[in-house]
């Protein structure tokens, strides 16, 4: 979940540069996580090698749900389990 997140913080970021540069991303989901307050990640220095799993639409409800219990969108790099 945190990869999914990850990834789609780099999407936004190229989305918001140019649109066309994004085939993550499209309007619609940019307008979904602007409706939840998604912020993006800081970049860090290594980049991210490990498999994104699960589709947009159900990683997206996993953000929507954490968000709902912790009141921000800003997703551990531990796996979310080991948090609950």
């Amino acid at each position: 979940f945190h990869y999914w997140v990850r990834r789609t913080s780099e999407q936004l970021q190229l989305y918001q540069t140019d649109p066309e540069s994004s085939t993550y991303l499209d309007a619609d989901r940019v307008k979904q996580l602007n409706g939840i307050g998604f912020v993006k990640l800081e970049k860090q220095k290594r980049e991210i090698k490990h498999a994104v799993t699960g589709t947009w639409e159900e990683n997206f409800e996993e953000l929507k749900a954490f968000k709902e219990k912790n009141g921000h969108t800003n997703v551990p790099s531990l796996p979310v389990s080991s948090l609950r």
